[in-house]
């Protein structure tokens, strides 16, 4: 197998087997199915290709985001810059 869960069965990708009980963090659309812990994502030294499902992070955001003052009270935060 080459190692990348996109091409082989789950149980041979490196990087998955290091996430929570060596499971899918995404779904197929790249949405988080887990509530916490650390998330291993497949990378430069993973033979899978940059297609990989695994791969979410890397890809940069999809959607616009806005980063807002709002007050001393409040402080900073993120507003969807579009419908998600």
């Amino acid at each position: 197998p080459n190692g990348c869960h996109s091409l082989a069965k789950d149980s041979d990708c490196l990087c998955l087997n290091q996430n929570n009980d060596s499971k899918r963090v995404y779904d197929a659309s790249g949405r988080l199915m887990i509530e916490s812990g650390p998330i291993y994502e497949c990378n430069f030294k993973c033979p899978c290709p940059k297609t990989c499902p695994n791969r979410v992070v890397q890809r940069g955001r999809t959607v616009k985001l806005k980063i807002v003052y709002f007050n001393d009270t409040k402080g900073w935060g993120v507003l969807a810059g579009q419908d998600i």
